[in-house]
C-alpha cells in the first residue's frame, strides 16, 4: 500500500540526568502536541497521524499514513519541537492534567502497583511518582522555555523510515532534519541514554515485598531470560502458555475467586 511510518528521535542526554528535566521533557512534549493540534485535524481526515512523545533518552516524533504528505507532515512538525508555542495559562493547565494523573495512580489496582514497582526496580534510570509530583509542583512556565534552550545544546539525531519511500527522500529528510532539530553541539556517545534493565546472575533469585496504598493484594512472579536468544523466546513462549492454562483453571474452575489477570 502508498503508506509510510517514521520516527525520528532527538536524545539530549538531560532526561536521564534529573528527574526535573525529565518532567519538563514530558511537559515539553504535551505542550508541542497541544500546539500543533489545531492543525493536525484535516490531515488527520486524510490519512495520517503525528504523535509527539518523551522518555528517559529524549524527544520522539513519530508520523505515519499516506507516503505522499508523509515526508511534508514531518517538516511542517518538526519546528514544534524546538520552541515552546502555547502560553502560561495552557502551560498551567497542562502542568494540572499531569498532577492529576500521577496522583491518581496511587487509587490504581495492586496488579499496577506490582508492575510500576518492578519497572523502578529493574531499570538502570527511572523517576517515582512522587519525584515527579515534587518537580511538577515546583516548575514553572519559564522553566520550561529554559529547558528548551538548554536540550538544544547537545542533540544526537537517529531515526527509522519504512514503507513507500525512495533512499533519496529519506537522505533528504535526514539533510532537513539535520538543520531544524539539530542542536549547537552533537551529543557525545557517552551521554546517550541505554535502555538497559538490572540482569539477574543465573540461578540466583530475589524476593520483594512492599506495602501499597489499596485494600487489595498483588503477586508477580517474573523468570528473567536471554532476550537476544530466539532459542529462549520460542520456550518461554511455550512454558507460558503452559503455565496460563493451569493458572486459569486452578483459579477460576477450582477456587473459584476473584481476581485481575
Amino acid at each position: 500500500q502508498p503508506k509510510a511510518s517514521l520516527r525520528i528521535d532527538a536524545l539530549n542526554g538531560l532526561h536521564q540526568a534529573s528527574a526535573r528535566d525529565f518532567v519538563l521533557g514530558s511537559l515539553f512534549a504535551e505542550a508541542a502536541t497541544e500546539a500543533i493540534n489545531p492543525h493536525l485535524y484535516p490531515a488527520v481526515l486524510a490519512g495520517l497521524g503525528v504523535s509527539i512523545s518523551s522518555d528517559r533518552a529524549g524527544l520522539t516524533l513519530r508520523v505515519s499514513g499516506y507516503s505522499d504528505r508523509v515526508v511534508e507532515l514531518v517538516e511542517f512538525t518538526s519546528p514544534y519541537l524546538t520552541s515552546v508555542r502555547i502560553d502560561e495559562a495552557k502551560f498551567e493547565i497542562i502542568c494540572e492534567k499531569q498532577l492529576r494523573i500521577l496522583r491518581n495512580k496511587a487509587k490504581q489496582p495492586a496488579q499496577r502497583h506490582a508492575f510500576d514497582i518492578f519497572t523502578q526496580i529493574i531499570r538502570e534510570v527511572t523517576w517515582n511518582d512522587a519525584q515527579q509530583i515534587a518537580v511538577l509542583e515546583a516548575v514553572n512556565y519559564a522553566d520550561l522555555k529554559d529547558y528548551v534552550e538548554r536540550s538544544r545544546q547537545e542533540v544526537y539525531l537517529r531515526g527509522f523510515a519504512y514503507g513507500n519511500l525512495g533512499t533519496d527522500q529519506v537522505r533528504q529528510l535526514a539533510k532537513t532534519l539535520g538543520t531544524s532539530l539539530g542542536g549547537d553541539g552533537v551529543l557525545p556517545v557517552a551521554k546517550r541514554f541505554s535502555y538497559r534493565v538490572v540482569k539477574m546472575a543465573p540461578g540466583t533469585s530475589a524476593v520483594l515485598t512492599k506495602p501499597i496504598d489499596s485494600n487489595e493484594s498483588a503477586c508477580m512472579l517474573v523468570y528473567q531470560g536471554d532476550p537476544l536468544s530466539e532459542e529462549n523466546r520460542a520456550v518461554l513462549r511455550i512454558t507460558s502458555q503452559i503455565m496460563n492454562t493451569r493458572f486459569f483453571q486452578d483459579l477460576r474452575t477450582l477456587q473459584q475467586t476473584g481476581y485481575l489477570v
